[in-house]
């Protein structure tokens, strides 16, 4: 009886509420944005993101070296993706051809273009016939930067068409999470530089050629290279570490042609440098 009692009293209480709704219009529904969470409403409705900044799985781009693809340029295309989402990652296709370039191509959180999306797939048709050449002179500079992005890199070359101090054919900066793959890096100072990264660089199956230093990692930036093959030609050095940088070779097999030094240190030791752990597979 006691319950019955209660539950009596409880719609009884929720019947006085409904009559002073009626009575005095008041409404205390949840809203977002002032907009009342009633009904099928779209985060476009919302004001969160307009449904035109959604990506379908597979989304994919197309470009081509003479500029007649869905965009003229890479770095159009790039800047076509900022602020879209997917739930999957979208693909930049590179037909076969070279992609001459006169400025970095740039990803990732930059405040000249601005925030991509999760994950961007660059893939090329293969490592020997498509090519992104950096056409500058400049020192400083890189065919690629990534900064904060999340990237993809697959059956390419990068490249500088001339070898300059200080420059790289990669550079991947802060939080930029990057997996090469079959990728092929000639031209620079350095080849893959890595600096201050929290999230590492995973390089599988590259080749690196005509460089001071192929791999290179520095401030806190990590380059992983476990269980492919890493080729380098042509360079100073394969392996370098600076000011906290750490590379993992770990059971990678290395092809090494003209390289003068395989490393800048004992792999194996902890220096003020960083460290180079693993061993070989060969």
């Amino acid at each position: 009886m006691a319950e019955t009692y209660y539950i009596g009293k409880l719609t009884g209480e929720i019947t006085k509420l409904s009559q002073l709704e009626n009575d005095v219009g008041f409404v205390n529904h949840l809203q977002i944005n002032g907009v009342e969470l009633a009904g099928n409403k779209t985060s476009e409705d919302l004001g969160l993101m307009s449904n035109a900044n959604f990506l379908p799985d597979g989304y994919t781009i197309n470009l081509k070296a003479d500029g007649t693809g869905d965009f003229e340029t890479i770095q159009a295309a790039i800047n076509f993706l900022n602020g879209k989402w997917s739930n999957g990652t979208v693909t930049i296709y590179l037909n076969a051809g070279t992609y001459n370039v006169s400025a970095p191509v740039k990803i990732g959180n930059w405040a000249a273009i601005g925030r991509n999306i999760p994950c961007i797939l660059i893939k090329g048709n293969a490592m020997s016939d498509t090519i992104i050449n950096n056409t500058s002179t400049s020192q400083h500079t890189a065919c690629m930067r990534i900064y904060n992005g999340s990237t993809i890199i697959q059956n390419l070359t990068i490249k500088n068409t001339t070898k300059s101090s200080t420059n790289s054919s990669i550079r991947i900066e802060e939080q930029g999470r990057v997996y090469l793959d079959q990728v092929k890096l000639q031209n620079g100072e350095f080849g893959c530089s890595v600096i201050r990264v929290n999230d590492a660089v995973q390089l599988n199956n590259c080749t690196i050629d005509n460089t001071t230093y192929a791999v290179y990692a520095a401030e806190g930036g990590t380059v992983n290279l476990f269980n492919s093959t890493i080729t380098v030609t042509n360079s100073i050095t394969a392996l370098r570490v600076w000011s906290g940088g750490q590379i993992n070779i770990g059971y990678a097999t290395k092809n090494f042609t003209n390289v003068t030094n395989e490393t800048n240190q004992t792999i194996g030791s902890i220096t003020a440098d960083g460290m180079i752990l693993g061993r070989w597979q060969n």
